[in-house]
């Protein structure tokens, strides 16, 4: 997930006024409001404005990082203040006249700036239900602070409000810095999901995540009565191009062929290294003889490539489509079984278990040359 403080995209001419004067004005609104503070100190007007002056100084601090953000939060303050303002104000009036009303209005400004740093941590998982929760809470105080400005006050112990305004600054702090642990933990664990999924040497799929991907296919196909093809590969005599040229080699061949792939196939399909040289790709939306081509395709531009270290690469293919009611063990067992029938027959060809034409395919091919 993205840091909520990073950079977005450029604003345009409109928005970038926009934004200049809202950032000279709001300093001044914020100083008006830390007059009435000073004035009101030690009152109730005192503790509804101090969370109401914090929030403001993370806005302005917000239109530097996200500016965006900034403007539609303003937009929002606007709109839901003035809602939540009538029912707030009048409720903590009725809280006046009741007992234990002036201990419950102290908590409640007691508790604003954890209750302010804990939504604001929740910017960076859930930031829409964040910035709502947000807003109408500060809408609230100020409907509090419009109500309360004619009534009589409630006394609350002097300096109380510059606590809660350094508090309320210490835990933006300690928000600001879970943010930035936030990223990189959630880095980390990208990274370490990209890890588990990917095949550290061809970067391709690996096998887990294929048996993923081919159960999807295989669900969605049944769902929506689709047709998806797949492919197992092996590359040919392997085995003894390693034990001749060693593995450092035969690691270079893997790569290359991965590459070829990669160059060949659609961004819809589905590659992945099944283990050792096999290779696994499901191709969506395919019927069996577009099967055929394609993997002919990938067969002639691997033999298409360069000899490695003396010897010409060959693949071989089996593929198989999904039938009606298949599971994807099936479906894996056809094309396997295919394979097997292509290395048995000769190697350096493809089988179809669906008995579809092996037809050569007439491009002319670009060698992708080796890593």
């Amino acid at each position: 997930m993205n840091d909520p403080f990073a950079r977005p995209r450029a604003l345009s001419k409109q928005e970038h006024w926009f934004l200049t004067g809202y950032r000279v004005a709001l300093p001044f609104l914020m100083a008006v409001i830390a007059h009435h503070i000073a004035l009101h100190q030690g009152t109730i007007v005192a503790w509804s404005k101090a969370p109401v002056l914090a929030a403001l100084l993370v806005l302005w601090l917000l239109t530097f990082a996200r500016p965006v953000w900034a403007l539609r939060v303003d937009v929002a303050v606007i709109s839901i203040a003035i809602c939540a303002s009538l029912a707030t104000g009048l409720t903590l009036l009725f809280l006046q006249d009741v007992p234990g009303g002036a201990i419950l209005l102290r908590d409640l400004a007691f508790w604003t700036p954890v209750i302010c740093a804990y939504w604001a941590m929740l910017l960076y998982s859930r930031p829409w239900l964040s910035i709502t929760l947000v807003v109408a809470f500060v809408g609230a105080l100020l409907g509090a602070d419009l109500h309360l400005r004619a009534q009589a006050v409630l006394p609350i112990l002097p300096g109380s409000a510059l606590q809660v305004l350094a508090q309320t600054v210490i835990l933006v702090v300690m928000v600001r810095a879970f943010g930035a642990v936030h990223a990189t933990v959630t880095g980390q664990r990208d990274r370490a999901r990209k890890k588990a999924l990917r095949d550290e040497l061809t970067g391709l799929f690996n096998r887990f995540a294929f048996e993923h991907e081919l159960r999807r296919a295989v669900k969605l196909a049944a769902r929506h009565q689709a047709v998806f093809s797949l492919v197992v590969i092996d590359i040919d005599h392997f085995k003894r191009f390693n034990d001749r040229f060693g593995h450092l080699a035969g690691d270079a061949v893997l790569r290359s062929v991965a590459r070829v792939f990669r160059g060949t196939l659609r961004q819809t399909d589905v590659i992945s290294r099944w283990g050792g040289e096999e290779f696994a790709v499901i191709l969506p939306n395919t019927a069996a003889p577009e099967a055929c081509l394609i993997s002919n395709k990938l067969r002639q531009r691997i033999a298409a490539q360069p000899p490695a270290s003396g010897d010409r690469v060959t693949i071989s293919c089996g593929v198989a489509t999904y039938l009606a009611h298949d599971q994807p063990r099936a479906i894996f067992e056809r094309a396997d079984a295919a394979l097997r029938d292509a290395k048995n027959t000769g190697r350096n060809r493809v089988i179809c278990s669906e008995q579809c034409p092996n037809a050569p395919y007439s491009e002319q091919l670009v060698p992708v040359p080796l890593e």
